[in-house]
């Protein structure tokens, strides 16, 4: 469409009534280089018309309906509403399979929970083959149900060796109880009862190993961790052992790279050389020799005692650190080895024990190197 200079109607194109288009256009005065919508009364759908001005001072109007934008916009609307149910319905038949199959594998874990019996801990609850969050539940389960296992049967395996072992020193102390209750000399009563004492000492002293080893095999022997000297520990034993050497003829030599001091528990740590050196002290013939080393590397203590005497019985090499594993010319329970590597364990190091090629025995006690804050 095409108005004069003069504001009167020029050339038209289109179709209608042009006065009717003229004065909609009129009154929605476009300007030049613009687009605007335009409302044409009786027509529902608006035209997009731009304004252009020529040379001689006429203006030329553009207008194109907007009818098929506007359909092809209610197709859009139309089409992103169905996807929007379909992902709607599609997310909602996942999620609901998804936590059905999920609640699914939770109640198969639940039943086979609830069916661990009290006697019985054998049973496990199904592994998953998904390594997602129930099945590692499953496997956080089955991992506890092992230790709880492993607890109980060490429970089991202690009170039936304290029963074993209970047996025979209850015997002999009843035994002697008596003896010295019939005794008419005063000496012989009071022989008997000193013999008694010892006995209730070395059996509270078995017991308390018995249950720190344990304790320890269960990975529940409480630390009291403190700052040790290791180095000053082993010249106060050895000083503190060296005449009951001497007497028997064995010489005991330290050598040491010089202090190490760690966080450790100072009694289990004490007690654990005062095994050691009771061993060499109780199977060392005369004129031996024991070598205690002492030394730092890569972050770990190494405590290493040597000897010359006759070595371990090579049957008990593989099985040198169990409880009551002693050789046939051992007079006691068996638990020094064991509680000197439980000790070890609970410090998170471990023991080793070998014969010598050129003769011997070997022990060695590796330990982490806790730094002191």
């Amino acid at each position: 469409m095409q108005i004069l200079p003069d504001g009167s109607p020029g050339i038209w194109v289109g179709q209608g009534d042009r006065n009717t288009y003229s004065r909609a256009i009129r009154m929605a005065q476009p300007a030049p280089e613009k687009q605007i919508d335009v409302r044409v009364p009786g027509i529902p759908i608006p035209y997009r018309v731009a304004a252009d001005k020529s040379d001689d001072g006429s203006v030329i109007y553009l207008g194109l309906s907007e009818r098929d934008e506007l359909h092809v916009l209610r197709n859009l609307r139309l089409r992103f509403a169905m996807l929007w149910a379909l992902l709607v319905l599609m997310g909602y038949a996942i999620v609901f399979f998804t936590t059905r199959r999920m609640l699914g594998r939770v109640r198969n874990i639940t039943q086979a929970a609830a069916q661990i019996g009290r006697d019985d801990l054998s049973t496990r609850v199904p592994a998953a083959e998904r390594n997602d969050e129930i099945g590692q539940l499953a496997s956080t389960l089955n991992r506890m149900l092992d230790r709880i296992e492993q607890t109980v049967g060490q429970l089991h395996t202690m009170t039936d060796s304290l029963a074993h072992d209970l047996r025979s020193p209850i015997t002999a102390i009843r035994g002697r109880l008596e003896a010295s209750l019939t005794a008419e000399d005063e000496s012989d009563r009071g022989e008997a009862i000193v013999s008694v004492i010892e006995l209730l000492d070395r059996l509270t002293e078995f017991l308390n190993t018995s249950l720190d080893v344990a304790e320890a095999k269960a990975g529940a022997l409480r630390l009291n961790l403190a700052g040790i000297d290791l180095e000053e520990m082993l010249r106060t034993m050895i000083e503190l052992y060296e005449p009951s050497m001497s007497d028997k003829g064995i010489r005991i030599v330290l050598r040491s790279a010089g202090p190490l001091r760690f966080l450790a528990d100072a009694a289990l740590m004490h007690r654990m050389i005062a095994n050691l050196l009771d061993n060499e002290l109780k199977h060392l013939r005369p004129a031996s020799t024991v070598q205690v080393e002492l030394q730092r590397q890569d972050g770990q203590a190494i405590l290493t005692l040597i000897d010359n005497g006759s070595g371990f019985e090579e049957s008990l090499l593989p099985q040198l650190f169990e409880r009551r594993i002693k050789g046939r010319e051992s007079n006691g329970h068996g638990m020094g080895l064991a509680f000197v590597d439980a000790v070890a364990k609970a410090h998170g190091g471990a023991a080793t024990g070998s014969n010598r090629a050129d003769g011997g025995a070997q022990i060695q006690i590796t330990l982490p190197v806790i730094a002191i804050s």
